[in-house]
């Protein structure tokens, strides 16, 4: 069957949207709505779930990325190389200190394992 002249394709999202959230008002006649839009009312059936779908979709949760965070974390990895650096460096420090303990043995001094 062939839609009657005063029916209407409506391509528009936004469109689609402002029907859509019309007939959820409280108190309207769908069946009304419809006419007076020129759609049929299996078409505004089908725009609601889309809508609805779409709307539980964007509400889904969803990884923090707020830039608080990134900075923070940014900060600690550098904080961690740093502290990094400073363990090699005392390491370093360390095992040249043993060597000249080694080779130059101070009189007087016992020697203890470390």
């Amino acid at each position: 069957m062939e839609p009657k002249n005063n029916y209407r394709k409506i391509n528009d999202p936004k469109e689609r949207l402002r029907i859509v959230l019309a007939s959820l008002q409280p108190g309207v006649n769908k069946s009304e709505l419809c006419r007076q839009e020129g759609i049929y009312i299996q078409q505004l059936v089908r725009w609601t779930q889309e809508a609805l779908k779409g709307a539980e979709e964007s509400l889904k949760k969803r990884p923090r990325r707020a830039k608080e965070y990134d900075s923070e974390k940014e900060y600690l990895k550098q904080e961690v190389d740093h502290l990094k650096e400073l363990l090699l460096e005392q390491t370093k420090e360390i095992s040249v200190l043993k060597k000249e303990r080694i080779l130059y043995k101070i009189p007087g001094e016992t020697t203890h394992a470390l």
